[in-house]
Order: structure tokens, then sequence, then C-alpha cells
């Protein structure tokens, strides 16, 4: 019998999807309805904790911080929500209060589909599937496939991302996932290494300037460990050839791994109450609808772009 199970519980009208190692105790929630969300994360063998900073049940449909959602077909924020392509402008629905702008795409509280579970001795994993067809969203007329595929097994967790054209037009397209790290109280022991060499250059209104500045010296180098107690930040670091980021706290090291190849960007965000981390793993950087230089991605009819992204605990 597998040490591994899946199980399906129900939480303010929500059914989410359990993946628990029997054998150590550790767990991962993920939220179909709601974006595919990965809503906990416990991981630790001797005795496992809680990971990410999560939304309470009765914030769970409003998701004030977007915690554990996906960001597709764009991550961050499009300015007046418009953007040009293909010598178009297109006009997307505003979400964003503050600024009249689009943000984190426009499937993070669509119910995705579930394809399929799998229970082995390695592992356990959950699949799950969202179409954007060309009519289903204003401002987005093209045709793509995402598909998650979310693992935990001895080694920790691990998110496998398929995106697929099927349409009959070539579709721009970014993705990223907004996790927020916790480690139980304020940020005042955590440090953060991360190689990255560059960082995207915005401007007051954090939109990129379209520079990018060498971290070095900076306030933005994660290099060395680097302490973010009493820190606000919000920048987009490039990522580095080991995609990897560190964040260390009292008693817990996290690693998030992620694809080079296709992540070309890390956001980092410390939300205002400092309880919390966001290590966000982002195909583009802010604004890459407008300016393609920034990271976005056209994928042809008939093709399709894979990716992952893991989570380890030391």
């Amino acid at each position: 019998m597998s040490e591994f199970t899946i199980a399906q519980i129900t939480r303010n009208g929500f059914t989410i999807e359990q993946l628990r190692n029997e054998a150590t105790g550790e767990w991962v929630e993920i939220i179909p309805a709601l974006g595919g969300m990965v809503h906990r994360l416990a991981l630790g063998k001797n005795g496992p904790r809680d990971l990410l900073a999560f939304d309470a049940d009765w914030e769970l449909p409003g998701n004030p911080l977007f915690r554990g959602r996906m960001l597709f077909p764009f991550s961050d924020r499009i300015p007046r929500a418009q953007y040009i392509y293909e010598n178009r402008i297109f006009h997307l629905a505003a979400n964003s209060a503050e600024d009249g702008g689009a943000i984190h795409g426009l499937v993070y509280d669509q119910a995705f589909t579930t394809i399929k579970r799998t229970l082995d001795q390695a592992g356990c994993a959950l699949l799950l599937e969202y179409r954007i067809e060309p009519a289903r969203f204003q401002g987005y007329p093209f045709d793509v496939i995402l598909r998650i595929r979310y693992v935990l097994n001895a080694a920790g967790f691990g998110l496998t991302f398929e995106i697929t054209n099927p349409g009959a037009e070539a579709a721009p397209l970014t993705l990223g996932w907004h996790p927020y790290f916790s480690f139980g109280g304020l940020l005042e022991e955590v440090t953060l290494q991360n190689d990255a060499r560059q960082y995207v250059e915005v401007g007051p209104d954090l939109i990129p300037t379209l520079d990018l500045r060498q971290t070095k010296d900076s306030a933005f180098d994660f290099c060395k460990t680097a302490s973010v107690a009493n820190r606000e930040i919000d920048m987009t670091l490039a990522c580095p050839e080991n995609g990897r980021t560190v964040l260390a706290g009292k008693n817990r090291k996290i690693f998030l791994f992620q694809d080079p190849r296709f992540f070309k960007y890390t956001q980092i965000y410390i939300p205002k109450d400092h309880g919390s981390i966001a290590v966000e793993p982002l195909s583009a950087a802010t604004n890459a609808f407008n300016f393609h230089g920034l990271g976005l991605r056209v994928l042809p009819p008939g093709k399709r772009l894979r990716a992952a992204v893991s989570v380890q605990i030391a």
C-alpha cells in the first residue's frame, strides 16, 4: 500500500484536494474551483510546518492578496487594462480598483477541471486543466489550455505546467505562481538568498522603465544572504541560472526552484503586515504584454510549453 493518499475535504463550500504523505505527515491543499490555487503546504520530515501564509475561510472567495493563485495568461499588472499585440489594441476587464488596471490574469477565480489523480509508492499527484476559449474573456480572444500537475513526494512539493495552443492563431501569454511564505510571525529573523545579477528597474508606479540594473552593491543584492527584516520590497529579480531562491528563518529553511529557461524572473514582495514574503516565479515582468522584451511568450498553433517549480525544506 502506498504511503501517499489523496482526500477531498470541504471548507467554506469549496472542495479541497489534499495530497498527503502518511509516513511523514506532510501535505498540500489545492482548491480547483479557485483557479487551482495552492491553499496550504506543510513540509518537514520531523514534524511538518505550514510554509505558506494562507487565506482564512471567509477570505477564500475574495482572496485579497492573491495568495497561492495561478497568474495566467498574464501576471502582475497591465496598466489601464489595455495592451497592443499585432498592431491591435485589446481592452481587458479592469480588476484593480487602485489604478483601473488589469492584474494577475484571468483564471485565478475560475474553476479548473480535475483530469487525473495518481497514487503510487513514489508519491501522489493531481492533474488540473483550464481552457481559455476565444470568446470567454473580454480582451483576450485566444485559445489556450493550461494544465497543472501538483506532486507531493519524498523530495517535497512540485508543480509542472503545460500550456497548449489548440487554436488557429498564435497566442500571447505569460505565467506565474503567487505563494506567500511564512515563518510563523514577523520576518524579523528571516533572510533571503538569490544569485540574481540583475533586477528590473521600475518607476514610482512600479511599472518597468525597460532597464535592467545590476544588483551588485544595490539594495536588491541577495547574492549573499541578506536580512529582510523591516524591509518594504516589491521588485523583480532576473532569475539566476540555478533558478534557486532560499529563505531561512528560525528552525526553517525553504528552497524554491524555478525552471530558468521559462520562468525568467522572480518577484519578491513583502506585504505591509510583514508576516510573510511572496517569492513568485514569473515568465515575464510586469506589463510584458505592452513591452514584449520583458518576457512575453507567443505560442504558435499546435505548440506547447512546459515548465516546473518545486518547493523543498532543509
